[in-house]
């Protein structure tokens, strides 16, 4: 019997006070220039997920793994080419053995980000 999903606390920039999605398990924000996305799904498959995640796979990104209590936190970045131009992405898995918690972040290359993603990456935290 899996446990049930533990809480997500994280310290969203300002104008992503609303999903535009939520429901059990995700919560998607579109916000100016960037989108913000938490999932919850089964934990087991690290690759997989980081694929889900990227569109890459986990062997061709540089991937931090660290450990926190009963935790393991893997954090890692990537670019991507598209039809609205080019995004840059940052994603953080936290794994308790169930599931992997995930919040992931694109945003515009072009555009300039007032936000300071590492308070917001490093807030991302189970409660």
């Amino acid at each position: 019997v899996m446990a049930s999903p533990r809480q997500i606390s994280v310290d969203l920039p300002e104008d992503a006070v609303s999903p535009v999605l939520d429901q059990e398990g995700e919560q998607m924000y579109l916000c100016d220039g960037y989108d913000i996305f938490i999932e919850i799904c089964s934990a087991g498959d690290v690759d997989g997920t980081v694929r889900s995640l990227s569109g890459y796979e986990k062997e061709d990104l540089t991937v931090m793994e660290t450990q926190w209590d009963d935790v393991t936190r893997y954090e890692f970045v990537w670019a991507a080419a598209g039809e609205q131009g080019d995004r840059l992405g940052r994603a953080v898995i936290l794994d308790d053995g169930n599931y992997h918690y995930c919040m992931s972040i694109l945003r515009d290359a072009e555009k300039e980000s007032q936000i300071v993603w590492d308070q917001v990456f490093s807030s991302f935290a189970l409660v």
